[in-house]
């Protein structure tokens, strides 16, 4: 028999017995639990109801870690809502504190029972399910810092984090300060930074994201890091990394705008000088060289670093181009553009901040002059050019005296800038003379002083002497009606100039006087040898008829000249004899 209700009415001693045997009802409007919980915080939303009329009495739960009732039982029908006494129940409740200790971690099922008072129950199995995770995540921490200075959010930090406990990892959040262990200005609280993982682990780099970047400021900033899982339990790593931000392009004075020495070789020293405004320090120096100012032009090499490891607030010495990038350049003039960069990869651009002026090509140059001279001063004259941009700036001329190595050169005077060079020979005799060429890059044709293997390209022969005459022909007695009587007068060099010509002159009075008669005539040219002893004839056709003076003269290729007058003289008789009859006509005689 079911549980009555007895009520006592003291009217007459009359007994009234009250009778229940309807079981309560139970509405499921909570068909599980979500949520991973680390505490005993959920709100179930199950609700009963009594029709019968005896009321609720309490609720019960059994807990067991499969569903149906299934596994293990984790507690049995054990009270969870007493005292209810009333027709219906829809409170949210939670499960007891000691129900919740006895939760092992995962997933629980609970199948929920109501009592009336009149001993009626119903029940529902596997009314909803209970997420318990109480462990802990943990952080690994593989990012010490990072020392490589930013100006963009470019970085991706090596943090990783894992959960044991079942509920998953949820989010990782941030705190960033100015200073380490969380001091300093605060720049942003803890905030989501990765969020919707749902993985017992997460090992992929990750970055700031762009908002918190943006709230950096220049400087190094100190990155907490904090991970929860779904059971909204957390663990936090303090100053997980730093981060170093620099957002300040760096500044310039351009003390150099060109380089307007010829330069053959990379000896050029460049006054630029810079700054770095942000904290990340000076980095390096890149260049780009095109032979045009036009940025649309191709360059001989693009941007390419040419001095590095500054790590410098400013740097302020001349510095020079690589030699690699020097040998890049052109002939002629090459236009410069300069980056400077901080660490954080700020820079600052010069386009064309200065030129370089380059030749590497030899200019040339040879001497030429009169082969023999009659004076110590004489001139040489000299020719150049520059297959270079450069042009020639100036020859330097040497000479020797030596016409057989071992040549020693003596470098003559200082420089000389145009031809001819006037130039005094120390004394007598064959000079040789070489001339080296300089372009404005200093570039030569050739070592200097040359080589003592190295022979001249011009000899000279300085010879003071005047040549000499020997007359074997004092006179010519014999009157002369036809050509072709030789004369005996020879010619020699007295110094080392060999004879260049030699000549006569007739005149018809002795001394030089009267009237010419012949001027002066080749008797030889380009004799080329120091004597001539060749007898020789004169224009006897041009000689008049009574005494012809003969003088003669010769030269030697120095240019000096010897004269005799009166060599001799040639008597001449072209004139037919004439008969004077003085014979009257005969007389007939008998």
């Amino acid at each position: 028999m079911s549980q009555a209700a007895e009520s006592t009415l003291h009217q007459g001693y009359f007994k009234r017995i009250l009778k229940d045997v309807t079981p309560p009802t139970i509405a499921d409007n909570q068909p599980g639990d979500n949520s991973w919980r680390s505490v005993n915080n959920a709100f179930y939303d199950v609700d009963f109801e009594d029709s019968g009329g005896s009321l609720l009495d309490k609720a019960q739960v059994k807990i067991t870690t499969a569903p149906a009732q299934t596994g293990e039982i984790i507690a049995n029908w054990t009270d969870v809502i007493t005292g209810i006494n009333a027709s219906s129940y829809s409170d949210d409740w939670q499960l007891t504190d000691a129900l919740w200790t006895l939760l092992p971690g995962g997933t629980s099922y609970v199948s929920v029972r109501v009592y009336d008072k009149a001993g009626n129950y119903a029940d529902i199995s596997d009314a909803f399910c209970v997420k318990k995770d109480t462990f802990l995540p943990s952080i690994t921490d593989n990012q010490s810092g990072d020392n490589t200075w930013r100006n963009l959010n470019s970085a991706y930090y090596d943090v990783d984090f894992t959960d044991s406990g079942g509920s998953l990892i949820d989010r990782v959040q941030v705190k960033i300060t100015t200073g380490p262990n969380q001091t300093g200005a605060l720049v942003s609280d803890w905030t989501d930074n990765i969020t919707a993982i749902n993985s017992d682990s997460y090992s992929d780099d990750w970055q700031l994201t762009s908002a918190l970047w943006d709230l950096l400021g220049s400087g190094t900033s100190y990155v907490s890091v904090k991970v929860y899982d779904n059971a909204g339990s957390s663990v936090s790593v303090t100053d997980a990394f730093y981060v170093q931000k620099d957002t300040q392009s760096p500044t310039y004075a351009n003390n150099q705008t060109g380089d307007d020495t010829w330069r053959n070789a990379n000896t050029g020293l460049y006054d630029i000088d810079f700054t770095d405004m942000g904290e990340a320090l000076l980095s390096k120096i890149q260049i780009k060289a095109s032979t045009n100012t036009s940025s649309l032009l191709p360059a001989l090499f693009d941007w390419s670093d040419n001095t590095l490891s500054l790590n410098a607030a400013s740097y302020s010495d001349n510095w020079s181009l690589t030699a690699d990038h020097w040998s890049l350049l052109e002939p002629g003039t090459n236009y410069i553009s300069v980056r400077i960069y901080d660490y954080a990869e700020n820079y600052a651009q010069i386009d064309n901040a200065f030129y370089i002026l380059k030749d590497t090509q030899a200019p040339s140059a040879s001497a030429f002059s009169p082969v023999d001279v009659n004076s110590l001063d004489f001139e040489v004259y000299y020719s150049s050019s520059d297959t270079g941009p450069a042009g020639v700036d100036y020859v330097n001329l040497y000479y020797t005296y030596d016409t057989a190595e071992p040549y020693t050169w003596t470098h003559y005077g200082v420089s000389f800038t145009s031809s001819p060079i006037s130039f005094s020979a120390p004394s007598e005799g064959t000079l040789g003379i070489r001339v080296i060429a300089y372009d404005r890059a200093g570039n030569s044709d050739e070592v200097e002083p040359p080589l003592t293997t190295t022979a001249p390209e011009l000899s000279v022969i300085v010879d003071l002497s005047e040549p000499s005459i020997t007359n074997n022909q004092l006179g010519d007695d014999t009157w002369r009606n036809s050509a072709g009587t030789l004369y005996n007068v020879d010619f020699s060099a007295s110094g080392s100039s060999l004879l260049s010509a030699a000549q006569y002159k007739v005149m018809s009075g002795a001394g030089g006087s009267g009237d010419l008669i012949v001027d002066w005539t080749d008797i030889a040219s380009d004799i080329n040898a120091s004597t001539y002893d060749l007898d020789w004839q004169v224009d006897f056709d041009a000689l008049k008829s009574s005494f012809n003076y003969v003088s003669v003269r010769v030269w030697n290729k120095a240019g000096s000249t010897a004269t005799l007058v009166d060599a001799f003289y040639v008597k001449k008789d072209t004139e037919p004899s004439v008969v004077v009859d003085n014979q009257p006509d005969d007389i007939y005689r008998n």
